[in-house]
Parts: C-alpha cells; sequence; structure tokens
C-alpha cells in the first residue's frame, strides 16, 4: 500500500467481527491501513452523526445495527452524511436494509441479501435480526439469521440433499420461530417432529445442515460483508472525491438539527471530562454566558420561547399555515423516535413527566412551525450559518477572561434606633 488510504468507518458486530474487517481491508490493501481504519460496534440512531462529527470519514460501512430496545440507525442521518460529501455502503444486515431503502439516492449495497431486499423477494426486518453477544464477547451470535437459514437450506438442496418440498417445509417452519429462537438445532428438532413422513430429513442431509450453520465462513452475512470490504478497498485505492448528491439535498428539519446538536453536545462534553471525543463545538448546556439554544438552562429555554413566538408571528405575516400532514409527521417523528408508539406507553410517560396531551401537541405543533418558517427564509439563513460559524470558531479558540474578584462589602454605618 504505496499511499495512505482515507478515512474510513465501519459499523460492524455479529456479522463480521473487527478484527476481521481489519485482516480482509488489510489484504485486500496490500497494507494495514492503521488509523485510516476506524471500526465501531453495531450503529443505533444518532451514531453514524456521531462517527461524521468525531473522524470526519471519508467513507462509512454500515454492516451492523441495533434496534428493538434502542432506536435504529436512521435513514435521514445517511442521507445527511452523504449530502457532508462521505461516501456510504451497506451490506448484510441493517446496512443491506438500510441500503435498500437509500439506493436510489447514491448509498451502496452490497451482497445478496442487499439485493434480496432491493428486488422485493424479501422484505421484513427480521429476516437479518439475531440475539448476540455483548462487547466484550465480540458480538457473537446467539441465535441464526433467516436469511443464514434461508442460504444453508438452498445450499443443501442445491446439493441434492433436500428436495423442494423438504426445503420449503423447513423455512416455513423458520419463518414461524420468533428471530431470537431461530437456530439449526431448534429448526431440525421440528422437522424431525413433523408428522408428515414425506418431509423427514435424513441425517445425511440433517448433519450438512449443523455443520453450515455451525460453520461462520459459510454464513450469507458474512459472505456478504466479506463481498463490501472488497468493493470498499476498491473504491479507497481509486480514492474518489467527495459524494455529490444527485439532484436531491437533505432538508434541514427541527428533527435533524436537535439530533446533530445533541451529538456535538454529548462529545463536547466527552471532550471536557477528559473522554474520548472531539476538539472544539460550542458551550456546553448550563456553561456562563452560552449562546446557543440548545439545553434547558432559564436563558437558553426563554430564546427557545422567543424563537417560537417569532414564528407564530412571521407566519401570520407570511400567510404560512400548517397542514394536519404536517403536525402529523412532527407527531409521528418524535413518538418513534422516543420509542413511545404505543398509546399505553406514551399515556404513561405524561403521567410520569406532569405533561398533558394538550401541552405536548403545542409544543411539537411550534416545531412544526418552526421547521417551515426555516423553509421559507432558506436563502437568508443560509446566508448566515458560515459567519456563525466563524464567530463560534472565533469564540472556541480564545480565552475568556477570568472573572473579576468580589470584594468584601463595607460593614454598614450604624443607625440610631
Amino acid at each position: 500500500m504505496s499511499e495512505p488510504v482515507p478515512t474510513t468507518v465501519v459499523f460492524c458486530g455479529p456479522s463480521i467481527r473487527a478484527d476481521e474487517v481489519r485482516t480482509a481491508l488489510t489484504a485486500d490493501l496490500a497494507g494495514d491501513p492503521v488509523d485510516a481504519l476506524i471500526t465501531l460496534p453495531p450503529a443505533a440512531q444518532g451514531d453514524v452523526i456521531a462517527a461524521v462529527r468525531r473522524f470526519r470519514p471519508h467513507t462509512v460501512v454500515l454492516i451492523d445495527g441495533l434496534f428493538e430496545r434502542v432506536p435504529a440507525v436512521w435513514h435521514k442521518e445517511l442521507l445527511w452524511a452523504m449530502d457532508a460529501g462521505i461516501h456510504v455502503f451497506g451490506s448484510s444486515s441493517m446496512g443491506a436494509l438500510r441500503a435498500a431503502e437509500l439506493h436510489p439516492f447514491g448509498m451502496v449495497g452490497v451482497g445478496r441479501v442487499f439485493e434480496q431486499f432491493r428486488d422485493g423477494e424479501l422484505t421484513d426486518d427480521d429476516e437479518v435480526a439475531v440475539v448476540h453477544a455483548p462487547a466484550d464477547d465480540d458480538f457473537r451470535a446467539l441465535s441464526t439469521a433467516m436469511v443464514d437459514l434461508r442460504h444453508h437450506i438452498a445450499a443443501a438442496t442445491d446439493a441434492g440433499l433436500l428436495d423442494d418440498a423438504q426445503a420449503a417445509h423447513l423455512v416455513h417452519l423458520a419463518k414461524a420461530l420468533a428471530y431470537p429462537h431461530r437456530a439449526m438445532p431448534t429448526l431440525l428438532r421440528l422437522a424431525q417432529e413433523s408428522p408428515q413422513a414425506d418431509l423427514a430429513l435424513d441425517d445425511d442431509a440433517a448433519e450438512w445442515l449443523t455443520a453450515a450453520a455451525r460453520d461462520r465462513s459459510r454464513s450469507r452475512k458474512h459472505l456478504d460483508a466479506q463481498a463490501c470490504l472488497r468493493q470498499v478497498a476498491a473504491h479507497l485505492v481509486a480514492t474518489p472525491g467527495p459524494f455529490r448528491p444527485d439532484g436531491w439535498f437533505v432538508e434541514p428539519t427541527m428533527f435533524l438539527t436537535q439530533a446533530i446538536h445533541e451529538v456535538d453536545q454529548s462529545l463536547h462534553a466527552a471532550t471536557r471530562t477528559g473522554g474520548d471525543g472531539p476538539d472544539g463545538g460550542d458551550d456546553a448546556p448550563g456553561d456562563p454566558g452560552t449562546i446557543g439554544l440548545v439545553g434547558d438552562q432559564p436563558a437558553v429555554l426563554r430564546k427557545q420561547a422567543l424563537l417560537r413566538i417569532l414564528a407564530r408571528d412571521l407566519a401570520s405575516v407570511r400567510g404560512i399555515r400548517l397542514d394536519d400532514d404536517d403536525i402529523e409527521s412532527v407527531i409521528a417523528n418524535f413518538r418513534q423516535r422516543y420509542a413511545l408508539d404505543d398509546t399505553e406507553a406514551f399515556e404513561r410517560w405524561l403521567d410520569q413527566h406532569g405533561l398533558t396531551w394538550p401541552q405536548v401537541a403545542t409544543a411539537l405543533t411550534d416545531i412544526a412551525l418552526v421547521d417551515r418558517v426555516e423553509r421559507a427564509y432558506r436563502a437568508q439563513v443560509d446566508a448566515a450559518v458560515a459567519p456563525l460559524a466563524q464567530f463560534g470558531a472565533a469564540r472556541r479558540a480564545t480565552d475568556e477572561r477570568p472573572p473579576p474578584p468580589t470584594l468584601p462589602l463595607a460593614p454598614a454605618p450604624p443607625r440610631s434606633p
């Protein structure tokens, strides 16, 4: 490897381990990418934003991601990364799902799983879902993905170990299992318990399927991840310029802006406390003299309230109106983001925080209105961003003057009764 490769972030876990990612790219690049390769755990919502802010990568590769217990990686953060000039690849698992949805925008999908979702052969997210161990056990898969079970069953059929009816029966049994319970031993046990004698498997077929499921190198998700890394290596060697969106841009909605602010504040706080975070960032919420609109300090809340009042006034003057779709969308996004889709969970959340639905609806409607007014003033807002960023950078680079010492108060003169 004669030239250093561009910085690349890979989100991986059960499909392919971090050490396997480095080994694969080292082989394909004819040299270890060293610090240019950053491997991160499976991505959750906001992790792509954090990786972009922290590492400023040339390329992001999404293979594995989290879901269910935390919000999944957001489509819009991937589009935001691409809009910022970053090349984004997806494969195998969550990466295949997101690439199938975003390939029309330029996200590069690689592998058979991606192709099946892109072409509509597969439609259910649970096809790639697995239970896995924590980070200290390398996110080892504790169940088998449906796409892997399908892959092994198809390979056994091609090898003449299963007929079409047996294969279809195995797929049916596997799909009926909840994803945490999908595993080849469970599937073979259910098949052996089938009352239909013509669907029973012989010993050779059962042994072959058992061996295939145990061999990680034969996993469809693993094979796809390796294929993706080979394509990424070729891409890095070519060192293309920044990604350029083809006729689209990312709307800087209030939710996206808020998500970016939250990531920036988190990284900035980590830096201030000696954690792993990038230099820079604006004042943390609650810092003396903060001029931001993020946080819950009284001065910040007053500015947020003023922004909403001004947005209402401007909307009235300009004749800007929200329709039902605008309001329903912002409410749906809020409930999805905070896992409050279920009505009972939402009601418990309101009660827990002493809120009423009219209060929340008003706040969310204000957010939608601010977003709509921002779009109406797009040109002016865009023109104001660069000077604000320059001013913020100057503030961060300048030491603040220490506060003057507090002088003791002179004793009050004696007073007559």
